[in-house]
């Protein structure tokens, strides 16, 4: 992140939507600064991150290694479980759901 400016998180997904847009809901989902890249097929999946991290290097944008993970079968993303064909809710956030409403009972 570029530090001094107003709004940094802003201007950089800004910059990433511009950067990416071709690929945006295609193969790809982006949420503030992370990039999620997926594909029907280990292959396609293969295929699809290249493009990404190709498209980024051109435009002097790079991925820090200890943030990247290639060929992931389940992520969290958004405080869901992401897997091949289903999203569910992890553990944190049903406990950040549910633990204000439980305390109103008390």
């Amino acid at each position: 992140m570029l530090f001094g400016l107003t709004n940094t998180l802003a201007i950089f997904c800004n910059l990433m939507n511009d950067v990416l847009y071709e690929f945006l809901d295609d193969f790809m989902v982006k949420c503030l600064d992370d990039i999620v890249v997926f594909g029907t097929s280990m292959e396609d999946h293969i295929m699809h991150s290249s493009k990404v991290l190709s498209r980024l290097g051109e435009y002097k944008s790079y991925v820090k290694k200890e943030k990247y993970e290639l060929t992931s079968t389940k992520i969290i993303f958004l405080g869901h479980l992401v897997s091949m064909g289903q999203v569910k809710r992890t553990y944190k956030k049903l406990r950040t759901y549910w633990k204000p409403r439980l305390q109103c009972l008390n």
